[in-house]
């Protein structure tokens, strides 16, 4: 069965079964629409615990592969171009990572986009210790056992990546095999990758008292030549970006009804510190695939 056959039957409410009698693909007509704003709505409703929340499908751009005349070799030939097609959305609350999803380019060379949440994993990890912990959100507000919470994000550094990534694959992706045979595999890459270190305090008052401090010292201390150096940028002998590089920086803060948030970005990497005024303060690196570095003092982060 081709994936175009697999998607029509998904639409036909004959896809995959869950223990939720979730069926059929929902169509997304914009493509800006949160897509997990949208399963989390969905999962609320049919009050989903494990398994998957439902499939969505949205029309959006893609790299794929077009036959056209060429004129150098003056016959047709298959060009690797910029096109649009629909992308399959599958959004799960996994047994083992949590809320997380797959994503399913429906055209040649059919990319997936597998998306996980190091702070669900944990949460998972956590439900299975038996640990108490509070939570909201993507933020955990106490852990009864911090030791252990810790041990288990250590753990997810030792993962072995390609069984993990690859066992979704019968799910989203069962005629595989059909379409391109057994002689090709995925080759998987880091697209994106969140490196983050948590603050959480006993009371909201001491959050406080260092937020303002902290975020003016974020953003006075954080000038432009100590955040290219940090991202791997050359430097001159006295501390400035060579001239020919012509770096630039950008950055922005922002404040939400429950805390402040500055961000510095380099290219399509950014390095991130939000105060919550709850009882949450975090720092945070986020490392994008089209602009490879390696931090200035990664020797130091002991994430």
């Amino acid at each position: 069965m081709g994936l175009s056959a697999f998607y029509q039957k998904i639409h036909r409410g004959l896809g995959p079964s869950t223990p939720h009698s979730i069926t059929g693909c929902d169509k997304i007509i914009k493509p800006n629409i949160r897509k997990d704003k949208l399963a989390k709505e969905q999962q609320k409703s049919l009050e989903v615990e494990n398994g998957l929340i439902g499939t969505w499908s949205c029309l959006e751009t893609c790299n794929t592969y077009r036959a056209g005349y060429s004129d150098e070799e003056a016959y047709p030939k298959i060009k690797y171009e910029q096109g649009k097609c629909k992308h399959l959305y599958f959004y799960y609350d996994h047994p083992e990572y949590g809320f997380m999803h797959v994503r399913l380019q429906t055209w040649a060379p059919y990319g997936i986009e597998i998306s996980l949440n190091g702070r669900e994993w944990l949460r998972r990890s956590l439900d299975k210790h038996g640990c108490k912990y509070i939570i909201s959100g993507n933020k955990f507000f106490d852990i009864e056992e911090y030791t252990l919470a810790q041990k288990l994000l250590n753990s997810q550094l030792e993962t072995p990546w390609t069984d993990v990534l690859e066992s979704f694959l019968p799910d989203v992706f069962p005629s595989l095999r059909g379409i391109i045979g057994h002689a090709i595999n995925y080759t998987w890459v880091l697209w994106q990758s969140e490196w983050a270190r948590d603050y959480i305090f006993h009371n909201p008052d001491t959050v406080n008292y260092y937020m303002k401090n902290y975020l003016r010292h974020a953003l006075i201390s954080g000038t432009s030549e100590r955040i290219i150096r940090y991202f791997g940028h050359p430097m001159t002998s006295s501390g400035q970006p060579y001239s020919i590089s012509k770096p630039e920086v950008l950055t922005r803060v922002g404040k939400w009804c429950d805390g402040s948030r500055i961000k510095h970005w380099v290219d399509k990497n950014s390095l991130i510190n939000i105060c919550k005024r709850l009882l949450v303060t975090l720092l945070g690196l986020m490392a994008c695939r089209d602009v490879g570095f390696l931090p200035e003092s990664a020797a130091n982060l002991d994430f």
